[in-house]
């Protein structure tokens, strides 16, 4: 859900980027550009809480 949100707001802002310059465009743009920041922002916060496959073994390096 948060990398749809992610998308829809950057395809929002690139439309927002094409608009005259506009009080309500501002403001729409300040907010969407805190949305898109906060998602890197808070990336460690939401991604620590996710839970992930085990490695495979085949993956992990044992030394000869």
């Amino acid at each position: 859900m948060l990398y749809a949100i992610f998308i829809i707001d950057f395809l929002i802002l690139g439309w927002l980027g094409t608009q005259p310059v506009t009080a309500t465009f501002t403001m729409m743009g300040q907010i969407f550009t805190v949305i898109y920041l906060a998602f890197f922002l808070l990336m460690p916060l939401w991604s620590s809480r996710g839970t992930f496959k085990p490695v495979p073994e085949r993956v992990t390096f044992r030394a000869h």
